[in-house]
Parts: C-alpha cells; structure tokens; sequence
C-alpha cells in the first residue's frame, strides 16, 4: 500500500480526496469542499472560455491550433468530476484489495506484492515527472513568448477587454497558467489510480498462481481459499471496469483526437521552432496515457490466461477426486479471460492501441484514397468482429 502515498496526495492537491486528518473537524470539511469548487471553477472556467473562444472564431486554421488544448482540458474537467463522484467506490475498491481473501498471507505472497507495488511506484513517479517537465516547459515557452507580447497563452473568451489595463491582463493570465496546471495534476491523479488498480488485478492473478501450486489433499483449505479468491479477482476487475469505463472511454476519444490534431500541426512547424518541441512533448504524453491504460490491460488478460497452466503444475494425479473436479470448474472458468472492455465498445490491449496509432499516422494522408481505404477496412473489420461476438453470445 506504500504506492498508494503519493497518489493520495496527488488526489487531495486536485481536490478529490480530503485528507484524513481533517475529517473530524466541521471547519476543516467545508474548508476542503470549498477548495473543491474553487479547483473545478478555475478548470471548467478556462474550458469553457475557450470552447465559446472557438466557436466564436471565423477562422478554421486558428481553431484547429486551439482545438488540441481544449481537449485536454475538457477532459480534466471530466475526470475531476469521476473523481469527485466515485470517491467512496474508489475508496471502496482499496478497502478490498486489503482485506481476505485478496491480502498476502505468506513471505512469498509478500514479496510479490512487493513487486507490483514498486512497479505502481515506477509508473507514479515516472508519469508524474514527465507531466511535471512538459508543463514547465509549456510555461517557460509561454512566458518568453506570450507574456512578453501581452498575449494570452489559450485563445479564449472573456467578458472583458483583456488588454484594458495591466492588472487585467495579469490576472487572466494567471487564471489561464493556474487552471492548466491543476489541469495537469487532475490528470495525473484519475490515471495513477486507474493504473494502480490494473496493476493490482494482475498481482492478484499472480498470487493465486502462487496458491494453486501449494494445492494438496492434505490442505484442502488451501482449494477453498484458490476457488474463493478466483471469483473475487473475477469480480474485482469487474467492479473497476464499471467505475472507470466511461472516463477511460472519454479519455480515448480525446486523446486519440488531440494526438491528430497535434500531428497535423506538427507537420506544419519547422523541428527548429520551440513550438515544435512543446508540441512534440505534448503529443508524447498523450501516446504515453494511451499506451500504459492498453498494456497494463493487456497483460492482465495475458496472466488471466496461464491460470489454467498453472493448475497443471500441481501433482494432479496425487490428488483427490473432489479437488480435481472443483480445479476442473476453474480451468473452465479461465477460458473466458479477464477483459477490460471500455463502454462494451473495444478491450483494453495492445492490438487497440496500435489500430489508434495507425489511425493517427493515416490522418497525414486523410486527402489522399489511402486514407479512405483504410476507414473503409475498419468499418468492415468492426462490423465483422460484432458479428462474431453476438453469434457467439
């Protein structure tokens, strides 16, 4: 649970998750919950700013500039809100991942719990200070180049004239810089967590990998404990899958579209210009979100799948009747894997963000008939492939 550390501070520093030591304090509660709305003001403020901005505009070229940036912060806006309403199921699913019988029980079962939690760790710490460089970057880009001009950094809406006197201007620009930032934390905050659980998931699988091989006809227990922590993996993936499906269906869309837009504006800037970097940096980012929601799903299929294999590694011929036949029902069990499926729509796995990837290379060519040969292959592809799913079921 170490791992779990900085992820809560992330989660109170965006406003989702009040600090356990403030809770017995009325003050301090409402305190909190003012600070809430404070963080979902300055972020939805500045969304909705430039989303009016766009609409505003008359000139494609800038809006397909702006277009990028909005979306990631419309997004923050919808995951401070899944933040916020699924706080106690997020809560919830924690709590459950330390109680029987998910918790380790012996130095084996410890030390791979230890493992994942520092690989939790990894991802906490690596994706928290890639998000920490590209938004100083994107400051210090902004401060020598829009601040200097006495331009805003978004194109955006206001009800008043910004360049009517100084003190105007600097505290819009400041709204601007502040909501980005806690754009940028909210963002950090849903997916370490998202990741976190994944992770979790496929631990678990890998602990009761570990219990399997302790099956004998002596420690019978030891079946029960295998065949009850069997369902409730099944169930626990399950329950995140239903908490986060639509944010993480949310989060594809957007991000898919912005790392488009990004590209398109990236062939359009010289690689020496620091636009370029910045928005290269950007678009890394976004990659690096799709990639680790896929993988992390991906690899608890995987493991959801060597269960099975597992089993055969015990002393099936020296067991009992009654134990086979119940090992019998898990191996059944197994061949319907473990699948995060987003919005009943695609799985989270490798092969879906590579079909993303794909798609985002060929919008370079979306005037050219490759392009529109391509879409065509995926609508048949998508089309033949619900088929299949609804013949089966």
């Amino acid at each position: 649970m170490s791992a779990l550390k900085p992820i809560f501070i992330i989660h109170s520093l965006c406003g989702s998750r009040r600090p356990p030591s403030w809770s017995p304090s009325i003050y301090k509660c409402l305190l909190y919950n003012l600070y809430t709305i404070t963080i979902a003001f300055l972020v939805s403020s500045l969304a909705l700013s430039q989303m009016i901005g766009m609409a505003l505009n008359a000139d494609a070229s800038n809006i397909s500039d702006d277009i990028y940036l909005f979306l990631v912060q419309f997004v923050s806006c919808f995951k401070l809100l899944s933040l916020v309403v699924n706080r106690n199921n997020i809560v919830d699913l924690i709590v459950t991942l330390g109680q029987e019988p998910h918790q380790p029980l012996d130095d084996v079962e410890m030390n791979i719990h230890e493992k994942f939690d520092r690989l939790c760790r990894f991802n906490t710490n690596t994706y928290t200070s890639f998000v920490v460089f590209t938004v100083s970057n994107f400051l210090l880009l902004s401060l020598f180049t829009s601040f200097n001009k006495r331009e805003l950094t978004f194109q955006a809406w206001l009800p008043f004239e910004v360049n009517m006197a100084p003190i105007v201007f600097y505290l819009s620009y400041l709204h601007q810089m502040l909501a980005m930032i806690l754009g940028a934390v909210i963002h950090v905050a849903l997916d370490t967590i998202v990741w976190y659980l994944l992770i979790n998931i496929t631990c678990q699988i890998r602990i009761l990998e570990n219990r399997l091989t302790n099956i004998t006809n002596e420690r019978k227990a030891t079946l029960k404990l295998c065949i009850r922590h069997h369902e409730c993996i099944y169930n626990f993936a399950a329950a995140v899958n239903e908490t986060f499906k639509f944010t993480i269906f949310i989060q594809f869309s957007a991000s898919t579209l912005t790392v488009c837009f990004t590209l398109i504006r990236l062939t359009s800037i010289s690689a020496n210009n620091l636009e370029f970097i910045k928005m290269l940096l950007f678009m890394s980012g976004m990659l690096a979100q799709l990639y680790l929601y896929c993988s992390h799903g991906h690899l608890i299929t995987l493991k959801s799948q060597e269960i099975v294999y597992e089993m055969f590694q015990t002393n099936l011929m020296e067991l009992s009747n009654d134990i086979k036949k119940s090992l019998l029902i898990m191996m059944r069990r197994t061949t319907r894997p473990i699948i995060i499926i987003v919005m009943n729509l695609f799985p989270l796995n490798i092969d879906s963000f590579v079909s993303v990837s794909i798609f985002i290379v060929m919008t370079k060519y979306a005037n050219s008939s490759m392009f529109y040969d391509y879409l065509l292959f995926q609508i048949l592809k998508t089309a033949y492939s619900a088929y299949n799913f609804l013949e089966q079921t």
